[in-house]
């Protein structure tokens, strides 16, 4: 697997950059900083997922690549 730090900060910056709404924000202050870290503690959750069954089944030629 590629370097698995610098594809979750590239993820990341896509999350903070696009999750969320700003109207949402305004009725519900916190709520897209919340839904931003929900967003990336799942991405991180299925990498680590993704990486175990790859390696788990022996499967050199499959590679988790970021977005």
């Amino acid at each position: 697997m590629d370097d698995k730090y610098e594809m979750i900060r590239k993820d990341v910056l896509w999350v903070l950059q696009y999750f969320g709404s700003d109207a949402e924000e305004k009725t519900n202050p916190g709520s897209k900083i919340r839904n931003q870290a929900k967003r990336i503690a799942e991405m991180v959750r299925q990498l680590d997922e993704a990486e175990i069954l790859i390696n788990n089944a022996n499967l050199d030629l499959v590679k988790v690549v970021p977005r």
